[in-house]
């Protein structure tokens, strides 16, 4: 039981960051962020980590859009 709900879990997260991954490159970055960085405030370890690692793959692809500079702030609140 407990290992259906850890892969449940992990499924579920790898459903948010295809979701994210395809917001963003429809050009909707603000639900996209948003998406990740609930994730980010709710979740703890790997899971946290996974999330912060694929915010910054955004950051990083999206550079200069104005909604890097506002996801980038709410994420370094939420990790601090």
């Amino acid at each position: 039981e407990m290992l259906r709900s850890l892969v449940g879990s992990e499924m579920c997260i790898r459903d948010r960051l295809i979701a994210a991954d395809e917001e963003a490159a429809q050009g909707n970055l603000p639900a996209a962020f948003s998406r990740l960085l609930a994730q980010l405030v709710r979740l703890v370890g790997d899971d946290k980590e996974t999330v912060k690692n694929r915010l910054i793959e955004l950051f990083s692809a999206f550079e200069g859009a104005p909604e890097v500079d506002e996801a980038r702030r709410k994420m370094a609140n939420a990790l601090f």
